[in-house]
């Protein structure tokens, strides 16, 4: 029953994937802006690839002071020294909210 009325919005709602897809790819621009490595990134999923686990949950736990939820991913769910922060936006969130993530994404880099 969820997984159809999930299918019914997806349909009669449209708008809410573009915004999904414009907030994602604004994050993606800012934290490439910012110096980070998004990789290869296309979808709502956003990567920043900084290398060491331990600057990873830094840098998560830094931003979770500030406000931010960007779960800190380590070795052994990715290769070694390809620790990441992933970054799931939502189609609710405005640009202004993704350009306040980006701009503290920068402060922390």
């Amino acid at each position: 029953g969820a997984a159809l009325r999930a299918l019914e919005i997806v349909v009669a709602e449209p708008e809410r994937r573009e915004a999904l897809l414009l907030r994602s790819e604004q994050l993606r621009a800012g934290l490439r802006d910012a110096g980070y490595d998004t990789g290869a990134s296309t979808t709502h999923v956003v990567p920043a690839i900084v290398g060491s686990s331990e600057r990873a949950m830094e840098l998560c736990e830094q931003a979770l002071e500030r406000g931010v939820y960007a779960q800190g991913i380590r070795y052994p769910s990715v290769p070694e020294q390809a620790a990441r922060l992933r970054f799931t936006p939502m189609c609710s969130h405005t640009a202004a909210e993704i350009e306040t993530v980006v701009e503290i994404f920068r402060e922390l880099r």
